[in-house]
């Protein structure tokens, strides 16, 4: 389901959204007691999985205290931070650990050949299945990953 295969599925989700949105519950699980109060900081993007009415918007919720700003200057030391794969990490001035999710991919009708015609009709295959992807960075402050208790952090 998360490969896009057809001129009707150009675009598909991929596993790695629900990975994502696993992630966040375990943080929550963590960090709140199970209650996915976190404070999440979404810093907005240009295409439409970082926009409020986006794939990470509908990923997020569940999450009442997710809030979005336009600038990784706005998320700095905050707790979570998602933020656009190809957006400056070093913005967020601080000690943080990223992880990279894949949360979608897509095709063209423009990649394909002449060539690719009866590949792609029997078996839904190009020769060259490079798909573009759309993919975040979930940063998370260093200490929120080493697991240190809330109450120890504003000491």
């Amino acid at each position: 389901a998360g490969v896009p295969d057809g001129l009707w599925r150009q675009g598909a989700v991929t596993d790695e959204a629900e990975l994502l949105r696993t992630t966040l519950f375990e943080l929550a699980d963590r960090e709140t007691s199970g209650f996915p109060l976190l404070e999440l900081t979404i810093v907005k993007d240009s295409g439409d999985i970082l926009s409020e009415g986006g794939l990470i918007a509908w990923l997020t919720r569940d999450f009442p205290n997710a809030r979005f700003v336009n600038a990784a200057e706005e998320a700095a030391g905050a707790q979570i931070v998602l933020l656009a794969e190809d957006s400056d990490g070093e913005a967020l001035a601080g000690n943080y650990v990223g992880q990279r999710f894949v949360l979608q991919r897509s095709w063209s009708l423009n990649q394909a050949g002449i060539w690719d015609l009866a590949a792609w009709w029997t078996q839904r295959r190009l020769r060259d299945a490079s798909f573009q992807t759309e993919a975040v960075m979930l940063w998370l402050r260093q200490d929120v990953y080493d697991g240190i208790p809330i109450e120890e952090r504003a000491q």
